[in-house]
């Protein structure tokens, strides 16, 4: 559960309703697992840290915070996020070369599409450098460089063609086409009212769909 509040005030009184809901229900909160972070302008990040409470438990502050997979920090930079992707295509590549290293191109290049074509989350990265995004590219590259032994000096535009995969650019795009789909055919009211209001044009996430997706 998230809870965003404009103010500290207002986040207390948040926590403090969701507190008389869990004793009125017998719902117990994780005091550790409970954390809050801010997101202030650079030149507000000298403020000290409030003071919130969950019950007696003062909750602790955060720059960083895994939620549904997703890194999310207090600069909202998608840098974490990304850099954990690519170390876990680092994990899946070399598991897929220690132990299918005998086996047929085919065999190589269908494990390729299962471990390497799922980039979860890649379609909401839009505050990132050049070369964080370079990094993973090369990683993604890398991986099918080492399966179908491709020497170093070979295009990897033309590796991919010639294996009939996608590449890295090619997967976010699919990723955050389908994304889009199914964010203007919701039938959530909630989801429908953004769509329509004055934030989807100011959105930098709604930019990105539209210069790399094609969006409408």
């Amino acid at each position: 559960m998230v809870l965003i509040s404009p103010s500290v005030h207002g986040l207390q009184r948040l926590i403090d309703t969701c507190r008389q809901y869990a004793e009125e229900f017998d719902i117990i909160y994780n005091e550790t697992k409970t954390q809050c972070m801010s997101l202030l302008p650079r030149s507000l990040k000298h403020i000290a840290e409030p003071q919130i409470f969950l019950g007696s438990h003062r909750l602790e502050f955060v720059h960083e915070f895994p939620y549904l997979g997703h890194i999310i920090t207090d600069d909202l930079k998608d840098t974490a996020d990304i850099e954990q992707r690519r170390r876990k295509l680092c994990a899946a590549g070399n598991m897929i070369a220690r132990r299918f290293a005998f086996c047929h191109r085919d065999v190589k290049l269908l494990l390729f599409r299962s471990y390497c074509y799922s980039i979860y989350g890649c379609s909401l990265w839009t505050n990132y450098t050049r070369e964080t995004m370079r990094r993973i590219t090369v990683v993604h590259n890398d991986i099918l460089r080492r399966l179908t032994n491709t020497p170093r000096y070979h295009s990897a535009t033309q590796m991919f063609i010639e294996s009939h995969l996608d590449n890295l650019k090619i997967i976010v795009r699919r990723t955050m086409s389908s994304l889009v789909t199914r964010v203007r055919n919701s039938s959530n009211s909630l989801i429908q009212s953004i769509l329509r209001s004055e934030a989807r044009r100011k959105s930098k996430l709604w930019e990105r769909w539209e210069n790399e997706a094609f969006v409408p």
